[in-house]
Protein backbone atom coordinates (compact mmCIF):
# COMPACT_ATOMS: atom_id res chain seq x y z
CA UNK A 1 0.00 0.00 0.00
CA UNK A 2 1.25 3.57 -0.14
CA UNK A 3 1.66 4.87 3.86
CA UNK A 4 0.46 8.59 4.43
CA UNK A 5 -0.43 10.23 7.14
CA UNK A 6 -4.19 9.24 6.73
CA UNK A 7 -3.61 5.56 5.91
CA UNK A 8 -1.47 5.03 8.72
CA UNK A 9 -4.48 6.49 10.78
CA UNK A 10 -6.51 4.10 9.25
CA UNK A 11 -4.69 0.85 9.95
CA UNK A 12 -6.43 -1.22 12.87
CA UNK A 13 -5.35 -3.68 14.89
CA UNK A 14 -7.47 -6.76 13.09
CA UNK A 15 -6.39 -9.40 16.05
CA UNK A 16 -2.97 -9.94 15.26
CA UNK A 17 0.09 -8.38 14.49
CA UNK A 18 0.45 -7.20 10.80
CA UNK A 19 2.97 -5.56 8.36
CA UNK A 20 2.08 -2.71 5.47
CA UNK A 21 5.09 -1.90 3.51
CA UNK A 22 5.08 1.24 1.32
CA UNK A 23 4.72 0.94 -2.64
CA UNK A 24 7.11 3.81 -3.05
CA UNK A 25 10.21 2.51 -0.32
CA UNK A 26 9.45 -1.40 -0.57
CA UNK A 27 11.81 -1.51 2.32
CA UNK A 28 10.02 0.60 4.63
CA UNK A 29 6.45 0.62 6.22
CA UNK A 30 4.39 0.37 9.52
CA UNK A 31 3.91 -2.61 11.82
CA UNK A 32 0.17 -2.67 13.58
CA UNK A 33 -0.42 -4.46 16.98
CA UNK A 34 -2.72 -4.32 19.94
CA UNK A 35 -1.02 -1.13 21.94
CA UNK A 36 0.19 0.70 18.56
CA UNK A 37 1.96 1.09 15.54
CA UNK A 38 5.55 1.47 14.74
CA UNK A 39 7.98 2.45 11.93
CA UNK A 40 9.93 -0.84 10.92
CA UNK A 41 13.00 -1.16 8.09
CA UNK A 42 13.25 -4.33 6.22
CA UNK A 43 17.47 -4.41 5.91
CA UNK A 44 20.32 -6.67 4.70
CA UNK A 45 20.52 -9.91 2.86
CA UNK A 46 18.88 -12.05 5.98
CA UNK A 47 15.64 -9.21 5.80
CA UNK A 48 16.47 -8.25 9.27
CA UNK A 49 13.71 -5.73 10.87
CA UNK A 50 14.58 -2.84 12.49
CA UNK A 51 12.26 -0.37 14.53
CA UNK A 52 12.48 3.05 13.99
CA UNK A 53 10.12 4.24 16.29
CA UNK A 54 6.71 4.24 17.74
CA UNK A 55 3.28 6.58 15.52
CA UNK A 56 2.65 9.00 16.93
CA UNK A 57 5.85 10.00 18.58
CA UNK A 58 7.95 10.57 15.32
CA UNK A 59 5.95 11.15 11.70
CA UNK A 60 6.16 9.41 8.90
CA UNK A 61 8.18 12.11 7.54
CA UNK A 62 11.07 11.80 9.97
CA UNK A 63 10.46 7.98 10.39
CA UNK A 64 11.30 7.70 6.03
CA UNK A 65 14.28 10.03 6.80
CA UNK A 66 15.45 7.72 9.51
CA UNK A 67 15.04 4.74 7.46
CA UNK A 68 17.07 6.41 4.16
CA UNK A 69 20.50 7.44 7.06
CA UNK A 70 20.27 3.75 8.22
CA UNK A 71 20.36 2.32 5.19
CA UNK A 72 23.19 4.78 4.01
CA UNK A 73 25.28 3.69 7.01
CA UNK A 74 24.38 0.46 6.10
CA UNK A 75 25.77 0.32 2.77
CA UNK A 76 28.75 1.69 4.16
CA UNK A 77 29.43 -0.60 6.68
CA UNK A 78 28.91 -3.24 4.43
CA UNK A 79 31.04 -2.03 0.89
CA UNK A 80 33.70 -4.71 0.23
CA UNK A 81 36.64 -2.44 1.73
CA UNK A 82 34.51 -0.18 3.91
CA UNK A 83 35.64 2.79 1.72
CA UNK A 84 33.21 5.12 2.43
CA UNK A 85 33.99 8.95 1.69
CA UNK A 86 34.54 10.87 4.02
CA UNK A 87 32.13 13.35 2.94
CA UNK A 88 29.60 11.10 2.39
CA UNK A 89 30.36 9.82 6.47
CA UNK A 90 29.77 13.65 7.55
CA UNK A 91 26.73 13.76 5.91
CA UNK A 92 25.35 11.17 7.38
CA UNK A 93 26.82 11.67 10.91
CA UNK A 94 25.47 15.26 10.62
CA UNK A 95 21.84 13.73 9.99
CA UNK A 96 21.91 11.60 12.46
CA UNK A 97 23.66 14.30 15.61
CA UNK A 98 21.29 17.06 14.38
CA UNK A 99 18.64 16.07 16.81
CA UNK A 100 20.74 15.34 19.79
CA UNK A 101 22.75 17.86 19.50
CA UNK A 102 22.59 21.66 20.78
CA UNK A 103 21.87 24.26 17.87
CA UNK A 104 25.43 25.83 18.70
CA UNK A 105 27.31 22.57 19.12
CA UNK A 106 25.64 21.38 15.99
CA UNK A 107 26.44 24.54 14.09
CA UNK A 108 30.07 24.24 15.23
CA UNK A 109 31.08 20.51 14.51
CA UNK A 110 28.78 21.09 11.19
CA UNK A 111 31.10 23.60 10.04
CA UNK A 112 34.62 22.22 11.64
CA UNK A 113 33.89 18.85 9.84
CA UNK A 114 33.13 20.35 6.26
CA UNK A 115 35.66 22.22 5.98
CA UNK A 116 38.71 19.91 7.11
CA UNK A 117 40.79 19.03 4.29
CA UNK A 118 40.07 15.26 4.09
CA UNK A 119 39.37 14.22 0.74
CA UNK A 120 39.00 10.69 -0.24
CA UNK A 121 37.81 7.41 1.49
CA UNK A 122 37.69 7.51 5.37
CA UNK A 123 40.79 4.41 5.84
CA UNK A 124 42.79 6.80 3.93
CA UNK A 125 42.94 10.03 6.43
CA UNK A 126 45.93 10.38 8.48
CA UNK A 127 47.10 12.03 11.77
CA UNK A 128 49.59 14.13 9.87
CA UNK A 129 47.12 15.13 7.16
CA UNK A 130 43.95 16.14 9.99
CA UNK A 131 46.79 17.88 12.72
CA UNK A 132 47.84 20.51 10.21
CA UNK A 133 44.04 21.56 10.25
CA UNK A 134 43.72 21.28 14.02
CA UNK A 135 44.48 25.06 15.37
CA UNK A 136 41.74 25.61 17.86
CA UNK A 137 40.42 23.13 20.73
CA UNK A 138 37.02 23.20 19.47
CA UNK A 139 38.78 21.43 16.26
CA UNK A 140 39.76 18.38 17.65
CA UNK A 141 36.86 17.73 19.61
CA UNK A 142 34.97 17.90 16.51
CA UNK A 143 37.15 15.94 14.39
CA UNK A 144 37.63 13.43 17.24
CA UNK A 145 33.33 12.89 18.24
CA UNK A 146 33.04 12.01 14.49
CA UNK A 147 35.89 9.40 14.26
CA UNK A 148 34.59 7.85 17.12
CA UNK A 149 31.30 8.22 15.48
CA UNK A 150 33.01 6.25 12.69
CA UNK A 151 34.42 3.48 14.64
CA UNK A 152 31.60 2.62 16.33
CA UNK A 153 30.06 2.24 13.32
CA UNK A 154 32.90 0.24 11.51
CA UNK A 155 33.98 2.17 9.23
CA UNK A 156 37.43 2.32 10.27
CA UNK A 157 39.49 0.39 12.89
CA UNK A 158 41.20 3.13 14.76
CA UNK A 159 40.29 6.75 15.34
CA UNK A 160 43.07 9.12 14.02
CA UNK A 161 43.49 11.18 16.41
CA UNK A 162 43.10 8.94 19.33
CA UNK A 163 45.60 10.09 22.26
CA UNK A 164 45.46 14.10 20.79
CA UNK A 165 45.28 16.22 23.50
CA UNK A 166 43.89 19.54 22.69
CA UNK A 167 46.34 22.71 23.22
CA UNK A 168 44.89 25.46 25.41
CA UNK A 169 45.72 28.98 25.11
CA UNK A 170 45.93 30.98 28.07
CA UNK A 171 42.81 32.02 29.80
CA UNK A 172 41.85 36.21 28.33
CA UNK A 173 42.37 38.63 29.90
CA UNK A 174 40.84 41.67 27.42
CA UNK A 175 38.35 43.92 29.29
CA UNK A 176 36.96 47.07 27.71
CA UNK A 177 37.63 50.50 29.03
CA UNK A 178 34.84 52.57 29.81
CA UNK A 179 35.77 54.15 26.10
CA UNK A 180 36.12 51.45 24.23
CA UNK A 181 32.73 50.57 26.19
CA UNK A 182 31.10 54.37 24.65
CA UNK A 183 32.34 53.64 21.15
CA UNK A 184 30.67 50.01 20.91
CA UNK A 185 27.66 51.28 22.41
CA UNK A 186 27.40 53.70 19.79
CA UNK A 187 28.38 51.46 17.10
CA UNK A 188 25.43 48.92 18.24
CA UNK A 189 23.03 51.79 18.10
CA UNK A 190 24.50 52.53 14.80
CA UNK A 191 23.66 49.05 13.68
CA UNK A 192 20.35 48.15 15.18
CA UNK A 193 18.26 45.14 15.23
CA UNK A 194 19.68 42.30 15.17
CA UNK A 195 23.33 42.70 15.65
CA UNK A 196 23.42 45.52 17.24
CA UNK A 197 20.84 44.96 19.71
CA UNK A 198 22.92 41.31 20.51
CA UNK A 199 25.49 43.29 21.14
CA UNK A 200 23.72 45.44 23.63
CA UNK A 201 22.05 43.07 25.05
CA UNK A 202 25.65 41.10 25.69
CA UNK A 203 26.86 44.63 27.32
CA UNK A 204 23.78 44.90 29.36
CA UNK A 205 23.13 41.43 30.86
CA UNK A 206 26.68 39.86 30.66
CA UNK A 207 25.10 36.69 29.45
CA UNK A 208 26.84 34.14 26.80
CA UNK A 209 26.37 35.43 23.06
CA UNK A 210 25.06 31.84 22.43
CA UNK A 211 22.18 31.87 25.30
CA UNK A 212 21.35 35.43 24.13
CA UNK A 213 21.07 34.52 19.99
CA UNK A 214 18.32 31.95 21.69
CA UNK A 215 16.53 34.20 24.01
CA UNK A 216 12.29 34.04 23.49
CA UNK A 217 9.86 35.85 24.32
CA UNK A 218 8.43 33.80 26.96
CA UNK A 219 11.64 33.75 29.01
CA UNK A 220 10.73 37.44 30.37
CA UNK A 221 8.54 38.10 32.67
CA UNK A 222 8.03 40.85 35.68
CA UNK A 223 11.84 42.55 35.22
CA UNK A 224 13.27 38.81 34.99
CA UNK A 225 14.65 36.72 32.16
CA UNK A 226 14.30 32.77 32.53
CA UNK A 227 17.01 31.01 30.56
CA UNK A 228 16.02 27.03 30.43
CA UNK A 229 18.51 24.22 30.94
CA UNK A 230 18.43 23.36 28.00
CA UNK A 231 19.81 26.61 26.08
CA UNK A 232 22.62 27.44 28.60
CA UNK A 233 26.03 26.27 28.87
CA UNK A 234 25.87 24.36 31.93
CA UNK A 235 23.21 22.88 32.10
CA UNK A 236 21.62 25.08 34.85
CA UNK A 237 18.57 26.71 34.25
CA UNK A 238 19.32 30.25 34.71
CA UNK A 239 17.10 33.23 36.90
CA UNK A 240 18.42 36.90 36.44
CA UNK A 241 16.87 40.72 36.94
CA UNK A 242 17.58 43.22 34.97
CA UNK A 243 17.00 47.39 35.38
CA UNK A 244 15.30 49.98 33.71
CA UNK A 245 17.80 50.90 30.78
CA UNK A 246 17.33 46.86 29.72
CA UNK A 247 13.71 47.37 29.58
CA UNK A 248 13.60 50.29 28.03
CA UNK A 249 15.84 48.67 25.52
CA UNK A 250 13.68 45.22 25.48
CA UNK A 251 10.82 47.70 24.31
CA UNK A 252 13.07 48.72 21.22
CA UNK A 253 13.34 45.27 20.24
CA UNK A 254 10.68 44.07 17.09
CA UNK A 255 8.64 41.35 17.96
CA UNK A 256 8.88 38.91 14.34
CA UNK A 257 9.08 36.16 15.87
CA UNK A 258 9.48 33.74 19.08
CA UNK A 259 12.72 34.58 19.33
CA UNK A 260 13.97 38.35 20.38
CA UNK A 261 16.90 37.85 17.66
CA UNK A 262 16.12 36.21 14.45
CA UNK A 263 18.28 35.13 11.77
CA UNK A 264 16.73 33.52 8.09
CA UNK A 265 13.35 32.59 7.89
CA UNK A 266 12.53 33.70 11.48
CA UNK A 267 14.88 31.41 13.03
CA UNK A 268 17.98 31.52 15.42
CA UNK A 269 20.55 34.23 14.91
CA UNK A 270 23.65 33.04 13.26
CA UNK A 271 25.93 35.61 11.01
CA UNK A 272 27.92 36.18 14.03
CA UNK A 273 31.18 36.31 12.46
CA UNK A 274 30.01 38.47 9.44
CA UNK A 275 28.26 40.86 11.37
CA UNK A 276 31.01 41.13 13.86
CA UNK A 277 33.49 41.76 11.19
CA UNK A 278 31.00 44.63 9.68
CA UNK A 279 30.39 45.87 13.24
CA UNK A 280 34.12 46.39 13.94
CA UNK A 281 34.96 48.19 10.53
CA UNK A 282 36.51 51.27 11.26
CA UNK A 283 35.65 50.91 14.90
CA UNK A 284 38.28 52.59 17.03
CA UNK A 285 38.56 49.33 19.67
CA UNK A 286 41.33 47.07 19.80
CA UNK A 287 40.55 43.56 18.91
CA UNK A 288 37.73 42.33 21.11
CA UNK A 289 34.82 39.22 21.38
CA UNK A 290 31.49 39.29 22.46
CA UNK A 291 32.81 37.42 25.44
CA UNK A 292 35.09 40.17 26.48
CA UNK A 293 31.55 41.98 27.03
CA UNK A 294 30.45 39.27 29.68
CA UNK A 295 34.36 39.45 31.18
CA UNK A 296 34.01 43.64 31.36
CA UNK A 297 30.62 43.17 32.85
CA UNK A 298 32.04 41.11 35.52
CA UNK A 299 34.51 43.32 35.87
CA UNK A 300 32.65 46.46 36.28
CA UNK A 301 30.62 44.85 38.72
CA UNK A 302 33.72 44.30 41.21
CA UNK A 303 34.25 48.00 40.48
CA UNK A 304 31.16 49.08 41.96
CA UNK A 305 31.66 46.54 44.87
CA UNK A 306 29.44 44.27 43.89
CA UNK A 307 30.09 40.78 46.27
CA UNK A 308 31.63 38.00 43.99
CA UNK A 309 28.85 35.44 44.59
CA UNK A 310 26.35 37.64 43.48
CA UNK A 311 27.87 38.37 40.15
CA UNK A 312 28.29 34.66 39.47
CA UNK A 313 24.39 34.69 40.33
CA UNK A 314 24.26 36.74 37.62
CA UNK A 315 26.62 35.25 35.35
CA UNK A 316 25.04 31.27 36.35
CA UNK A 317 29.03 30.66 36.99
CA UNK A 318 28.82 27.20 38.11
CA UNK A 319 32.43 27.30 40.04
CA UNK A 320 33.92 29.57 42.36
CA UNK A 321 32.39 30.73 45.35
CA UNK A 322 29.32 29.25 44.87
CA UNK A 323 30.83 25.95 43.69
CA UNK A 324 31.43 22.48 45.92
CA UNK A 325 29.47 22.19 49.24
CA UNK A 326 28.80 25.98 48.97
CA UNK A 327 26.76 25.01 46.57
CA UNK A 328 25.01 22.30 47.18
CA UNK A 329 23.93 23.61 50.82
CA UNK A 330 23.14 27.19 49.94
CA UNK A 331 20.08 27.89 47.89
CA UNK A 332 19.46 31.11 48.52
CA UNK A 333 18.36 32.69 44.90
CA UNK A 334 20.33 36.63 46.02
CA UNK A 335 17.56 37.75 43.36
CA UNK A 336 17.11 41.11 45.66
CA UNK A 337 20.90 41.79 45.47
CA UNK A 338 21.22 40.73 42.03
CA UNK A 339 18.22 43.32 41.86
CA UNK A 340 20.28 45.93 43.41
CA UNK A 341 23.28 45.23 41.89
CA UNK A 342 21.61 45.76 37.93
CA UNK A 343 20.34 48.81 39.34
CA UNK A 344 23.77 50.09 39.99
CA UNK A 345 25.71 48.72 36.86
CA UNK A 346 22.98 50.24 34.96
CA UNK A 347 23.18 53.55 36.49
CA UNK A 348 26.56 53.29 35.85
CA UNK A 349 26.09 52.57 32.41
CA UNK A 350 24.12 55.73 32.18
CA UNK A 351 26.22 57.92 33.58
CA UNK A 352 28.90 56.86 30.62
CA UNK A 353 26.54 56.88 28.49
CA UNK A 354 25.06 60.17 28.71
CA UNK A 355 21.69 58.95 29.63
CA UNK A 356 21.61 58.47 25.82
CA UNK A 357 18.02 56.59 24.53
CA UNK A 358 18.69 53.48 22.84
CA UNK A 359 18.11 53.63 19.17
CA UNK A 360 15.09 51.60 18.52
CA UNK A 361 16.37 51.06 14.53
Amino acid sequence: MRLTDIAIRNLKFQGKQQKFFDDGFPQFGVRVYKSGKSFILMYGESRRMKTLGRHPEISLKQAREKARQFLALDRGKHRPTRQMLYNDAVKIYLEEAVSRLRPETYRTYAYYLKNAPCAGTLREISRLQIKSYIQHPHTLVAMKVFFNWCVRNELIDRNPLAGERAVYNAPRERILTDNELVLVYNRANEIGYPFGHIVLMCMFTGQRRSEVGHLKWEYISDDKITIPAEVVKNNRTHYFPYGPLTKQFLETIPRTSEYLFTGRFDGVFNGYSKCKKRFDKDLDVEHYTLHDLRRTFASTHARLGTPIHVVEKLLNHASGSLAGVAGIYNRYSYQNEMHVACIDYEKHLMELFGERPVNPK
